[in-house]
């Protein structure tokens, strides 16, 4: 029996190699006549960010200005999302109606990955390595590693281009 792909989960940070790593998620989605899943992770502020930020301001009132200016990041982010969908699949009435959700999340990147894969029964996530360092291979390990070594579903990594 083969594999049904019917929910793709498309793992985006927003930077400038989200649009070669969309396009094999689109090109996936026609193929096998899926949807698209946009996501994006917001990661929460360090404890170093926070120890600055009570250090100028009362707690009560940071709390405030993290509520509202993490309101103000999530339309940010959703609108970005949105007009990246639009640009990219500006090719057709099949192509605009393969992203059937944006999601964007708070936490970790590939914690928030897995999470949203369960949670919307993707069959496949796609999404691009964010880092090309050996030290953040070595000592951190990189988004696209953990999420490939954890998640139950297939992991599609699209190399990016290099500049040579």
């Amino acid at each position: 029996m083969l594999a049904s792909i019917k929910k793709i989960l498309y793992a985006t940070d927003l930077g400038s190699n989200s649009p070669t790593v969309f396009n094999y998620a689109v090109s996936l989605a026609i193929s096998c006549q899926a949807e698209i899943h946009l996501l994006h992770a917001i990661e929460p502020l360090g404890a170093t960010g926070r120890t600055l930020m009570r250090s100028a301001m009362p707690e009560n009132q940071l709390d405030q200005l993290e509520r509202e200016g993490l309101k103000r990041v999530h339309e940010s982010i959703h609108q970005r999302l949105t007009e990246f969908a639009r640009r990219e699949l500006d090719s057709g009435d099949e192509a605009a109606t393969l992203v059937s959700q944006i999601i964007i999340a708070e936490g970790r990147p590939e914690t928030v990955i897995l999470e949203q894969a369960k949670k919307i029964g993707a069959d496949l996530v796609v999404m691009g390595p964010h880092s090309q360092s050996t030290l953040d291979r070595v000592l951190l390990g990189s988004v696209a590693r953990k999420v490939t070594h954890l998640c139950p579903v297939p992991v599609l990594l699209v190399p990016i281009p290099r500049d040579d």
